[in-house]
């Protein structure tokens, strides 16, 4: 299976500790020079800079073999060359979460998917996880960087977690 990603979905799984899924659910993942950079740039977070520094064995950055067409220049860099690569490879997935990225690989008839896609155990046909993953990525946008709230019932966050969007909500 090929699968490519652009930055934020391996961005926020990075965060949430569950990057390993990619691995799980698609073997090997793509990314284009562009989204390495991304992942590296001083302004990502010091655990993804961490990461991509010594990125594990199951990702690959992958040159694009022709430059994006400019139809794609309203995506930022990642995403541009995100959906070229995965298109120039004929994808089984693309691991995007920007909406109008989203809406290109819908007019490219890409097939894809985002971070809470791969957090919940993958597309359909891929494959599921049964670890509630899921549930991670939304505890870590209430809870922020560094909750555990998987030994917290996963439900709960705890007390001295900083919260990315204002005070912590109840979870449904």
């Amino acid at each position: 299976m090929i699968a490519v990603a652009d930055t934020t979905p391996l961005n926020y799984l990075v965060l949430i500790h569950r990057a390993d899924l990619l691995h799980q659910l698609f073997g090997r993942v793509l990314i284009p020079p562009a989204v390495f950079a991304e992942l590296r740039d001083p302004e990502a977070p010091p655990l993804v800079q961490t990461w991509i520094a010594d990125p594990p064995p199951w990702l690959e950055v992958l040159a694009l073999g022709a430059s994006p067409d400019s139809t794609l220049d309203y995506l930022d860099s990642g995403e541009r060359e995100a959906v070229a690569l995965a298109e120039q490879l004929c994808a089984d997935q693309l691991l995007i979460d920007e909406t109008e990225a989203r809406r290109e690989a819908t007019r490219r008839k890409l097939p894809f998917t985002g971070t809470l896609g791969v957090a919940s155990g993958g597309p359909a046909g891929v494959g599921r996880s049964s670890d509630g993953a899921h549930c991670l990525v939304s505890d870590y946008l209430v809870c922020g960087p560094g909750a555990d709230t998987v030994s917290a019932g996963r439900r709960g966050c705890p007390q001295e977690a900083p919260s990315l969007t204002g005070p912590p909500r109840e979870h449904r």
